[in-house]
């Protein structure tokens, strides 16, 4: 069993009004959290989404530097 709880991941995708890009205030989403701990299971599951941004942290980094 995973330490990550996958079937969480699976369990809160289920839901129809969730938002697979939420950030914290800097920038980390699920899919990052995800592949930093290492649990591919969720990064697949995340992955699948049709709506995920693969490229959220990168913009929201840019973005910050570029108002500093």
């Amino acid at each position: 069993m995973s330490k990550d709880r996958a079937d969480y991941v699976a369990l809160l995708l289920s839901h129809p009004e969730i938002d697979v890009n939420l950030a914290t205030y800097y920038g980390t989403t699920a899919l990052t959290y995800s592949i930093r701990s290492g649990n591919d299971q969720a990064v697949r599951l995340l992955l699948s989404r049709p709506e995920i941004d693969v490229n959220f942290q990168v913009d929201t980094l840019l973005n910050i530097q570029v108002s500093i």
